[in-house]
């Protein structure tokens, strides 16, 4: 019977090793899925920024143009309907360069919060291997104490 004993002592203890492992192992993956995750925002800001100066170099050559060519037909441009024009025109530019930084600043927090969720994952899967593992050794214990009855 001692000999069952140290069997059944010794599949305990591994199974509450594999456990600890396990969890500690997905709470790995979590962890780097929110590292990932992190990176994807700063990578979409970095971005966004990117193709905003893109966008506002090409709205200086269309307003260049703009003006160039009411200037070439001998109109006014500072004042009266082409003045309006190139107004509203800096409007439009200036409304999409901001809905696109408040697109990405949404896609970035959108994706920290997903970091933070796996975080948090990460830590209740640790949580629950290790409460696992627990009940797995107690079991063990319960077991081997009715055996030596």
């Amino acid at each position: 019977m001692a000999a069952g004993a140290v069997i059944a002592a010794a599949g305990v203890a591994v199974s509450v090793a594999g456990q600890l492992k396990a969890a500690k192992d997905q709470k790995r993956a979590a962890q780097a899925q929110a590292d990932a995750r992190r990176a994807q925002a700063d990578e979409i800001l970095q971005r966004s920024e990117l193709n905003i100066q893109e966008l506002e170099r090409q709205a200086e050559t269309f307003k260049e143009r703009q003006a160039a060519a009411f200037a070439s037909s001998g109109v006014d441009i500072g004042s009266g309907a082409p003045l309006v024009t190139l107004e509203n025109t800096n409007r439009v530019i200036l409304g999409t360069i901001e809905n696109r930084r408040r697109e990405a600043s949404y896609r970035a927090e959108a994706a920290l919060r997903g970091a933070s969720i796996s975080e948090q994952t990460g830590r209740d899967i640790e949580k629950a291997g290790q409460l696992g593992a627990l009940g797995t050794g107690l079991a063990g214990l319960g077991q081997a104490l009715s055996n030596l009855k």
